[in-house]
């Protein structure tokens, strides 16, 4: 009897870990990337890579894009043999103006919300990710972040979008432009949401890139996609009102020295 009951104890404690396996599995890590020059890092999910910096320029140089945005720190997609272009990616900037406190803050998120229809909502509580509708920035005071959500039109059909995420800290600004088609549009947004939010200041030494950056073969490109269909020229809205914004922050900055001399 005791040696049947040992038996069957046996059994379930192996039938238990059996189940329990899966819940006990190691979770996937994310992967990290360093701005030396923002003095932030990030990080995005493992099942993304961040693209080549060469393959990057290619494709804004055939866009015909803004100049500003070769100004970028990296860019990150979804591993894909298919272009980062095609399917959901990041585009992150860094603009080293200093921190905005009091009214520069504020005049700097007036300036964003006139480049837009509908007018800034600040958060008092909630999703800053939440019930986004296009052209109506929202502002979370509490983690300082602006995001506004755009969408691109062929014909009646909305067949893009980009969401703009803006996060103001110590250094300046830290500009996320977020681009998904929209039928990845609701799979994509979370993973944005991940990634704006894993913004932390400094560069610690257990934040450096652990993955090699994604090469791609750019005599392929030269021959298939000697004009890739672009999205990033829409992104160049986001590039002038970014630029506003540094231009009105620097006028006023001028102007106050000015000011409290005259008093």
């Amino acid at each position: 009897m005791t040696i049947h009951r040992k038996k069957v104890s046996c059994l379930a404690a192996g039938l238990l870990a059996a189940l329990l396996a899966p819940a006990i599995a190691p979770t996937a890590v994310a992967k990290s990337f360093v701005s030396f020059n923002g003095k932030f890092h990030i990080t995005y999910p493992d099942t993304w890579e961040q693209i080549d910096y060469r393959s990057v320029d290619f494709h804004l140089s055939q866009s015909n894009s803004n100049p500003e945005l070769f100004q970028y720190e990296a860019v990150f997609s979804p591993a894909s043999e298919r272009p980062f272009y095609e399917q959901s990616y990041l585009l992150l900037t860094v603009d080293t103006m200093g921190e905005l406190i009091g009214g520069e803050r504020d005049s700097a998120i007036a300036s964003i919300s006139r480049g837009f229809s509908g007018k800034v909502d600040s958060l008092i509580s909630g999703d800053l990710f939440a019930d986004l509708r296009p052209d109506t920035p929202k502002y979370d005071p509490r983690s300082r972040m602006l995001a506004v959500q755009t969408e691109i039109h062929e014909g009646r059909v909305t067949v893009k979008r980009n969401l703009l995420v803006i996060r103001f800290y110590e250094q300046g600004l830290a500009n996320f432009y977020f681009y998904a088609p929209d039928s990845l549009w609701q799979k994509a947004l979370p993973e944005f949401a991940q990634i704006a939010r894993s913004f932390t200041v400094g560069a610690p030494q257990a934040a450096a890139p652990k993955e090699s950056v994604k090469v791609a073969n750019l005599e392929k490109e030269d021959s298939t996609a000697s004009k890739p269909r672009s999205w990033l020229p829409f992104g160049s809205a986001f590039i002038v009102i970014i630029i506003a914004v540094m231009v009105a922050v620097r006028r006023r900055r001028r102007r106050t020295p000015a000011s409290g001399q005259g008093s």
